[in-house]
């Protein structure tokens, strides 16, 4: 074989990666994430429970033409922080009064960032045993401490809209069609899941809550009585425990009696008052 030329050997080498970062650059940018984060909830308080900008705005500062040249990670960092994490709504601001606050602390903000640098995934038991063992571990300990049933399983999922979608899914995968009950103060995320799961909006049924702000059993017993009287197909019954705008719980118990006596799936959405039953006082409200 023939040497290859000076000139081709060069423009066969594998060009230097422009976009690496050493060991110790990272250290470096990893303290100064902890640095930005502890500051931020530091004076949280002192910042605006809302922030936002016109889009324009946001524009001009975090976009324009296409990079075509790195930047120091340091200043795309700052950038991040002080332009898009700033404007938006801080539910965990002692200010913040709307919709479901969501604080995060730290050891669950030290969890996502090991989580993201170890690349952990929960897709099957082959490609993460480990961290899949982390979740059915913390599943049963939540399930005990519901009260619930040994038998009782489940999946963690990124929020409560998520897991109403993959519920209702779970619930027609398992009865087919049929009509849905729900009422007027359910979370906006359930009626969303439903329509764009392809499910009729005929075989959707919105009732008036009460003067408490709870599904009434008697209008969902009443509802459901016509619809079978019409030929229907009743097939879920979609109650709350804690509603987000005023964090009423439907009578469960009530709404149970009725799913039993004529087979129907129940789901409760308990993503915001859920977790009250942790406590004596919450699962007496349950």
């Amino acid at each position: 074989m023939s040497d290859i030329s000076e000139e081709t050997a060069r423009s066969l080498a594998t060009p230097p990666d422009v976009l690496a970062v050493s060991p110790e650059r990272m250290r470096e940018l990893g303290y100064l994430v902890v640095d930005r984060v502890i500051e931020h909830l530091l004076t949280l308080d002192e910042q605006r429970a809302i922030r936002e900008s016109s889009m324009a705005e946001l524009a001009d500062a975090l976009g324009g033409p296409i990079p075509m040249a790195p930047v120091a990670i340091d200043q795309d960092l700052a950038l991040l922080a002080n332009v898009a994490a700033a404007n938006q709504q801080h539910g965990d601001h002692p200010r913040y009064f709307a919709r479901v606050p969501g604080p995060s602390s730290y050891p669950a903000i030290l969890g996502e960032w090991l989580a993201t640098g170890m690349q952990a995934v929960t897709s099957s038991w082959g490609g993460g045993s480990g961290p899949t063992a982390v979740e059915l571990i913390s599943l049963a300990w939540l399930r005990d401490a519901l009260g619930l049933a040994p038998t009782c399983e489940g999946i963690l999922q990124s929020g409560g809209s998520l897991a109403n979608a993959t519920a209702i899914i779970t619930a027609r995968h398992v009865r087919g069609t049929g009509v849905i009950y729900l009422a007027d103060q359910a979370h906006s995320s359930i009626k969303r899941a439903i329509l764009a799961m392809g499910h009729p909006a005929s075989h959707l049924r919105i009732l008036q809550t009460d003067d408490h702000h709870r599904l009434p059993p008697t209008a969902v017993a009443t509802a459901i009585e016509e619809d079978v009287a019409a030929g229907q197909r009743p097939l879920m019954v979609i109650a709350t425990a804690g509603t987000t705008n005023t964090g009423a719980v439907d009578d469960l118990p009530a709404l149970s009696a009725i799913c039993r006596a004529r087979g129907i799936w129940l789901h409760v959405d308990g993503a915001y008052g859920g977790p009250a039953a942790l406590a004596p006082r919450g699962r007496a409200t349950m």
